[in-house]
């Protein structure tokens, strides 16, 4: 693996930390590499290990795991808590169900968390330095490191890529729905600028999922609707009394959609803000 490609990585780690905390004990973590001496792979390990403990905390409150449907206590001694899989699958997905991630997003969520789950393992294993440890061979533990990289990176790449699969899945659905009302029901915004009006074109240029939790999946999507104006009567039109005109007019909305049933969307006109401003410029 070339530097590049490894500085690639690290920026995607960087790019996801979000306080200055999380911040320097990445830092330290390489910079302790640098120290001439065999603690080195230890040190690194250790502040790798509390960042991803750091991380998985912020993304995942005990408290909203619990309230997923998909939760279930595996802790044998009666003892209500989460285990690290459970932390990290939350942070993907929040309250969607297994099913619908796997069957409708296709993300192989357990692949994931098996990989991260044995990297933190394996840094586990240099934190507490042993004798043999102590004697590692310079490759191997260069090899922990890279593995320490690859694996909190590709938990990153993973939260993206749910992401943008859900909005891959949501697409064409909203734009429907979007469609649907725009063109079923009475857009007073519009209604009040001309005797009358057609859509010609609805286009959605912009859609996010601003987060998953364990109860709602939180979307916000933007387009461009072009819309017909007539003033005057159809007959007045054809007397040249009248006239008909069109304007394009941006649109927004963010809506909530439960994560029991993420295929339900509901979108009524009032949950679309339509911006005519510049129609009177």
């Amino acid at each position: 693996m070339n530097l590049l490609t490894m500085m690639d990585f690290k920026k995607i780690i960087q790019d996801n930390l979000e306080n200055d905390f999380e911040q320097d004990l990445f830092n330290a973590a390489f910079e302790g590499l640098s120290l001439k001496t065999k603690f080195k792979f230890a040190y690194f390990a250790l502040c790798m290990r509390e960042l991803t403990r750091t991380i998985f905390t912020r993304l995942a409150a005990d408290e909203e795991i619990f309230e997923c449907n998909w939760y279930k206590n595996e802790f044998t001694d009666g003892k209500k808590g989460v285990t690290r899989k459970q932390r990290m699958l939350y942070a993907i997905k929040g309250g969607l169900s297994d099913d619908f991630v796997s069957n409708n997003l296709g993300i192989d969520t357990d692949g994931i968390t098996k990989q991260i789950v044995k990297s933190i393992d394996n840094l586990s294993k240099y934190v507490h330095v042993t004798q043999g440890i102590y004697n590692s061979d310079e490759i191997e533990c260069r090899k922990m490191v890279i593995g320490a990289i690859l694996s909190l990176s590709e938990f990153f790449i993973s939260i993206d890529e749910c992401r943008w699969q859900i909005y891959s899945a949501y697409e064409k659905l909203i734009y429907d729905k979007i469609e649907d009302v725009l063109n079923n029901d009475v857009v007073d915004d519009i209604d009040i600028l001309a005797t009358h009006y057609s859509i010609d074109y609805v286009g959605i240029e912009k859609l996010n999922v601003d987060y998953i939790n364990y109860q709602y999946l939180g979307l916000t999507f933007e387009g461009v609707i072009s819309v017909e104006h007539q003033y005057g009567s159809n007959r007045d039109v054809k007397k040249g009394d009248g006239y008909r005109t069109t304007s394009d007019y941006p649109f927004k909305s963010t809506i909530d959609i439960g994560v029991n049933e993420p295929l339900e969307i509901e979108i009524g006109i009032n949950d679309i803000e339509i911006d005519t401003s510049k129609h009177f410029e």
